[in-house]
């Protein structure tokens, strides 16, 4: 739950904020009225986000009831594709679309990383440090940088600045999406750091190529020492 929504409404609170601001500034006389062009825009991408916000509850929604299905019970409900490596690029196009300055760097063989459940949580890494900058580094900038290959693994990497000088973004949260993500990267058999250094906040992820790769890997050196990639 907190994957799928926490960045798609963090999303709705910067634009929401960033109009209420602008309306404010109107009404004390030290700005322009927004133009109905403008205002238009920023309606538009408050309500896509909101609709987009839904479409994704219900997806989440849809794949919780279908553990509860009885046996021989007909169901006709789709669930919307979830997203992974392939859209990490759009997932970026609409950070920026929302005013976040992000500078995405990829090099990655092929058709731009891992599928199935590996991608999945590549693209949920990415997302949740875009949301994190938002929420506690709001106008930083945020680099992100996906490497690697079959041989040696994805790493994901999303960094910010934390200047002194910026102040936090009034978006609620409850802390716990870096906790649930560490979780998600350990069930892939891969690992995760995060912390400030250098005045800078790191988050990296290191995955296999595929699920269960490491473990085959480590099943066929069994009686040798199997060889560490950095």
């Amino acid at each position: 739950m907190h994957d799928v929504l926490a960045h798609r409404m963090s999303l709705l609170s910067v634009h929401a904020g960033a109009l209420a601001y602008r309306t404010e500034r109107a009404r004390q006389g030290k700005a322009e009225p927004l133009q109905a062009e403008e205002l238009a825009t920023a309606v538009a991408v408050v309500r896509d986000n909101a609709h987009q916000a839904l479409d994704e509850l219900g997806g989440v929604l849809e794949v919780l009831r279908s553990d509860d299905l009885v046996p021989g019970e007909e169901h006709t409900g789709t669930a919307p594709p979830r997203p992974g490596a392939a859209q990490i690029d759009t997932l970026v196009e609409e950070a920026v679309a929302a005013g976040q300055r992000v500078v995405l760097e990829k090099d990655l063989p092929g058709a731009g990383g891992p599928g199935g459940s590996v991608g999945r949580t590549a693209y949920r890494v990415v997302q949740e440090g875009l949301t994190n900058a938002r929420k506690h580094a709001p106008g930083s900038r945020v680099h992100v940088d996906l490497s690697g290959g079959p041989e040696h693994g994805l790493a994901v990497t999303v960094t910010n600045g934390l200047s002194s000088s910026i102040t936090p973004a009034e978006i609620p949260g409850l802390g716990a999406g870096l906790a649930g993500l560490t979780e998600r990267v350990a069930l892939e058999g891969g690992r995760i750091t995060h912390g400030a250094e250098d005045g800078r906040f790191h988050l990296t992820a290191v995955l296999p190529w595929e699920h269960g790769r490491r473990n085959d890997t480590t099943k066929a050196a069994q009686g040798g020492a199997p060889e560490e990639r950095g």
